[in-house]
């Protein structure tokens, strides 16, 4: 039986994203293009969102031989709770832009609707995208910071939260789950993809990291307020 194809998804330059049945899909594994089975891929998961990648157009030569118009290659960024196991796949412009640190992951298109390579890894009911970033949430860190306005670290993480959309750090204010506590400015590591210190400035860092290391009050007024009302409580440490 012939597999039905996944097709490539074509970022216009109106904004306008459409699929193309000429162009198999192609995804990226290392720095090889791959073919794609339907063993790596899964309908987009509700919180995925498609994001064009400027001056990179899709690989590949459409079946028909027919030009293609300009286009530039699509993404997706996952919401947590999801693996992605191949990336973009495309063909570089020498005059691109440099790419934000961002988990794009390989979209195409098939049986009208999106697909991703990704697999599911954790309970995405904590992860549910419509379970952060509620209406209340300004409230709820308004009314915790008001309670404790001289603690930094909680003031800090309200910034997390609504600056940087930190879901563990909105755990803290919504008193459930795993809860975000950073304490140190410095790292023993040196990951080239650090999401919160860059020294290029080619590539900004998508959020800031702690300026000050907590006290061992404010760490702790955080974490046991935390453990001892929330619902399956986790503090993790960073």
């Amino acid at each position: 039986m012939k597999r039905r194809p996944f097709w490539t998804l074509l970022a216009l330059p109106g904004g306008e994203l459409v699929e193309d049945t000429s162009l198999p899909a192609l995804g990226r594994n290392g720095s090889c293009s791959v073919p794609l089975s339907p063993e790596d891929m899964i309908p987009m998961p509700f919180g995925a969102e498609i994001c064009l990648l400027p001056g990179r157009r899709p690989p590949g030569k459409p079946l028909s031989g027919d030009r293609r118009p300009f286009s530039n290659a699509a993404s997706a960024i996952l919401p947590p709770g999801y693996l992605r196991l191949l990336l973009p796949a495309f063909q570089r412009n020498p005059r691109a832009p440099t790419l934000p640190l961002l988990g794009f992951t390989c979209v195409a298109w098939r049986d009208d609707r999106f697909w991703v390579a990704a697999q599911e890894t954790d309970d995405t009911r904590k992860w549910d995208p419509s379970q952060y970033h509620t209406v209340g949430l300004p409230h709820l860190i308004k009314a915790r910071l008001k309670r404790r306005p001289e603690n930094r670290l909680l003031s800090h993480l309200a910034v997390c939260a609504l600056d940087s959309g930190c879901y563990n750090a909105q755990n803290i204010f919504y008193e459930r789950w795993e809860g975000g506590i950073p304490v140190s400015p410095a790292c023993n590591s040196t990951c080239r993809g650090c999401i919160s210190l860059q020294p290029s400035k080619r590539v900004p860092s998508p959020q800031n990291r702690i300026s000050f290391v907590p006290t061992v009050e404010e760490m702790t007024e955080v974490v046991l307020h935390h453990l001892e009302s929330s619902p399956e409580a986790i503090a993790s440490f960073g």
